[in-house]
C-alpha cells in the first residue's frame, strides 16, 4: 500500500498524469482539467486574494495609527480615507515639551514633563491602557502636583 494512502490519503486531484498514477497504486483519484480557462481562473482568484489580503494590511495600519495615536494629536483622514497622525498641537506650540519613542509625552514617574510646572497622566504619559491604570496613574501624578503647587507657594512666601 503507498505512503499517502496509510496517511489517511482518500483522493487525488490532478491531471492525466496524477490520477494515472493515483490508480496504479490504488488510490481514488479525481481529474481536474487544467486549460487556459482554468490558469486564468486560479490566477484571477489569487489576484482578488492578494487584494483582500493587501486591503486587511492597510486596514490594520489605520487600526494601529488610530489606537496608538489618537490621544497625541489631531488625527488626518485624507480623501480616500487614509488616517494618519497630525502633529501634535500641544507639543508643538509648547516650548520645552518632548516626547518618547512612542509618541507620548515624555514624563518622569510622577508624571511632570520636561518642561517645568507641566505634567502629564493617562493616556498622553502612559499610552492607551485600562481606566484603572489611568486613574491609578492620575492619582500619582496628582499627588506630585499638589506637592509641587505647595513648594512653589513656600518659595513666594518666603522671597516677600
Amino acid at each position: 500500500m503507498p505512503c499517502s494512502a496509510l496517511n489517511g490519503c482518500l483522493v487525488v486531484v490532478g491531471g492525466d498524469i496524477v490520477c494515472a498514477c493515483a490508480q496504479a497504486v490504488g488510490l481514488v483519484s479525481r481529474f481536474l482539467p487544467s486549460g487556459i480557462e482554468s490558469i486564468r481562473a486560479v490566477l484571477e482568484t489569487a489576484s482578488r486574494v492578494c487584494y483582500t489580503i493587501d486591503m486587511q494590511n492597510r486596514n490594520n495600519a489605520e487600526m494601529d495609527t488610530v489606537l496608538n495615536y489618537t490621544f497625541t494629536g489631531i488625527m488626518r483622514v485624507s480623501r480616500d480615507g487614509t488616517v494618519s497622525q497630525a502633529q501634535n498641537r500641544i507639543v508643538s506650540t509648547t516650548q520645552g515639551l518632548a516626547m518618547n519613542e512612542r509618541n507620548l509625552l515624555k514624563t518622569d514617574e510622577h508624571g511632570k514633563t520636561t518642561r517645568e510646572g507641566i505634567f502629564a497622566a493617562g493616556d498622553a504619559f502612559l499610552g492607551v491602557k485600562t481606566v484603572v491604570e489611568a486613574v491609578r496613574n492620575a492619582k500619582i501624578v496628582a499627588e506630585e502636583m499638589d506637592r509641587y503647587l505647595q513648594e512653589k507657594a513656600a518659595q513666594r512666601a518666603e522671597s516677600k
